[in-house]
Formats: structure tokens, sequence, C-alpha cells
């Protein structure tokens, strides 16, 4: 089972890799353990607070930190842990507070709301020679820019795709479907072939930054290759005009959602977390699921006889391209660090090849 898992890991990666360049974004470091490049005081030690979100991988985390702090004695690393669907109320709580830690994590496209808060240090200066140590040459960095300087470090990237039973699919002969409508159509077939309502056949979650809304951003970003709207200066500041044309195919897309969500092809999706909608999944009680990759390890207990494959969501027919809702994992400075030398110290060795392995 765990030679399999991690094949299909692989397979899974690939896809991602495609939107979002590199899970390990190191091709080589310049600030791995021990290097120094930053100077500062080495004769006493700081003490540097560190928060990450994955207390599922609390074991590796704890290593890199020892393995740090073992290479640079000066430097003492606190972890604090959080998790993917609390960070942002515990930063929240933590920017009142004036306590943020030192490092944390942060989405790289998304720390434009702590910069706003003035709450993240400006890393600019730290730049030059580090970000093109990146495989992408820094590309991942450009989603960390706010009025032209940088306040985020890619650590890895992050998407959701589908996940599908590939052996039950077999047995419907059922083919991974290349477009929307042929999606459509496996999610009828799915549904007719189970009696039992509770089972799903493409398990989803409706709570707040749940996957349903990213089935609907998905259709919407069809609408717009289709319509050309992409190509409007307006419609990357998020400034999309309202004509009579696009709201007519928005609504039409609301339909659709409500329509796939009336007939239970998402099965009981209202409430239910990620986790649970994989477990179902996992279990046998969907025949697909959207998921995020920090979860692969939830797939570890499937059924060994079960095999599994992985999807992006497809577009209408005439468009050649899919969609993977995806960005990067990162990790910021908090503004009012009293080690900031010692903390950009920390980012580059997180970001080194002995890390991103």
């Amino acid at each position: 089972m765990k030679k399999r898992f991690f094949r299909v890991l692989n397979v899974f990666l690939t896809l991602v890799l495609a939107l979002t360049a590199a899970f390990g974004l190191s091709a080589c470091s310049d600030g791995a353990a021990g290097d120094g490049g930053d100077g500062g005081d080495r004769t006493r030690q700081k003490t540097i607070s560190w928060l990450h979100i994955w207390p599922e991988h609390s074991a590796a985390m704890t290593k890199i930190a020892n393995d740090f702090m073992a290479a640079n004695p000066d430097i003492k690393i606190e972890i604090q842990q959080s998790t993917h669907g609390d960070v942002d109320s515990y930063l929240n709580m933590q920017v009142l507070s004036g306590t943020l830690p030192d490092v944390f994590f942060y989405w790289t496209h998304s720390v434009s709301a702590y910069v706003d808060y003035d709450a993240v240090l400006d890393l600019t200066p730290y730049v030059d020679g580090w970000k093109d140590t990146f495989i992408d040459d820094g590309a991942a960095w450009e989603g960390a820019k706010v009025d032209g300087k940088y306040y985020n470090m890619p650590f890895r990237s992050t998407g959701y795709t589908i996940v599908y039973n590939k052996t039950l699919f077999d047995s419907l002969e059922i083919e991974v479907p290349g477009t929307i409508q042929e999606f459509e159509q496996v999610l009828d077939k799915i549904r007719k072939s189970f009696a039992n309502a509770s089972f799903s056949p493409l398990a989803a979650t409706g709570v707040a930054g749940g996957t349903l809304p990213q089935i609907h951003s998905a259709m919407n970003n069809f609408i717009a290759l289709q319509t050309e709207q992409y190509k409007d200066p307006a419609f990357k500041a998020d400034l999309i005009a309202s004509d009579a044309t696009q709201l007519d195919l928005g609504a039409r897309v609301l339909d659709k959602l409500r329509d796939w969500v009336g007939k239970g092809y998402f099965g009981y999706a209202e409430g239910k977390s990620e986790s649970t909608a994989i477990t179902n999944f996992v279990q046998g009680n969907a025949a697909m699921v959207l998921m995020n990759n920090n979860n692969l390890y939830l797939l570890e207990d499937i059924d060994e006889e079960t095999e599994i494959g992985f999807m992006a969501i497809p577009a209408p027919a005439g468009i050649d391209y899919t969609y993977v809702f995806g960005g990067y994992d990162g990790f910021s400075i908090a503004k009012n660090t009293r080690y900031p030398d010692e903390c950009v110290r920390f980012l580059k060795y997180l970001s080194s090849l002995e890390v991103q392995q």
C-alpha cells in the first residue's frame, strides 16, 4: 500500500505543478544552516517564535528547527502550531495583542491582508541573490509583492485537485471527463448508480472556505476565457464590467451549480469539513473528492485494493484548459521582531535544498 500511495502521490504532484511551479521550490541556497550571510551578533542566544500550520507533520517541523539550532547555536526556535482552518483567527488575535510570532505561516498570494495591518517585515532588502536560487528563478515570489515590495517567502506550492476512485470508475465504465459537459454526465451516472442518498459522486464542502466555491470559481474563470474577459486590465484589478452578457453567464453558472447541488451530486456538503469529505472518500462513500495537497496523508488508509487517480476540473468544450485552485504556502516575518536578520537566516534555511527535500 505504501509504495502505491507514494506512486499516486507523484502523479498528484505532477498535476499540481502544472499550475503552481514546484512543490520543492529551492534549487540551491546561499543561506543554509550555518551560512551566517546576514551577520549579526552571535555571542548571545536569541529566541525566535515560529508558527506553522501542519500539526500532522510536527515531527518533521521539530527536526527542521532542531537541525537549524544545531548549526546556529546563537538562535533558539520556539515552535507554535495552528491549522489550515484556524490560522486566520489565530493570527488576528496575535496582531491585536501585539504578540505576532517572529516567523509565521501565511499564504504568499494573500499576505497583503497583514501588510495592510502594518504587521509584516519588508523582505526586499534581503531578496537579491536569495530569490534567484529558487528553481523558478523567483517567479513564486511575485505573489508576495505589495506595492513593489516583498513580504513573504514561498515555502511550497499548494493546490486543490479532484481525487477519484479509479477502481469504481472502471467498474462503471467511466472515462476521466475531458470537458465540463462530460464531467456533468459522469456526476449524473454515478448519482443514478447508487440508491444511497448519502453517497457522494463528488465529496465537497460547503463551509466557509470550502470546496464548492472553488467549483463556482472554476466556472467563472472558464467564462473569462470564453469571453476573453481576461484581456481586460480591469479583470486583473477585480474591477469586472457588469455588462448584460457577463451577468447572464454568471447567473447561468449559479443556476447550474444549484442544479448540481439539488441533484445530490455533492452529497451532504453543507457544514462538512474537508477532512470529513476525505474520510467519506477513503471509506468508499464517495466516488471523488476535491482536496488540498496538505491533506494527502489522509489517503494512506484507503483500501489497498482501491486504485486512485487525480484530475483537474475540466473546462467547457473548446477551451484547452483545466482548473486547479492553488497558490503558495509561505512564511513572513513580524515587523516588530527584535531579530530580523536572524529570522531571515531561518527563512533562508527553510528554503534551502536540505529542507526542501
